[in-house]
């Protein structure tokens, strides 16, 4: 009893670690052009077009892109 347990533990344990892996992978970056880009001003360009899930990055202070689902 207690290896099937053990069995069903890791086959949930695997399965939950491959479905994170492949919503990892199905994010899209997408570039949005600001003159200076600031961590709320680009959260609130990326929110404002592509919803409210939109995640964000800002790189060097000189680009925003923004994170959605493919």
């Amino acid at each position: 009893m207690k290896c099937l347990m053990f069995t069903i533990f890791m086959l949930a344990l695997l399965f939950a670690a491959g479905t994170t892996e492949v919503t990892a992978i199905m994010e899209c970056i997408i570039p949005v052009p600001t003159k200076n880009c600031e961590d709320a001003s680009c959260k609130n360009l990326c929110q404002g077009k592509y919803g409210p899930r939109a995640g964000h990055i800002c790189q060097s202070c000189a680009s925003c892109f923004c994170l959605i689902p493919c």
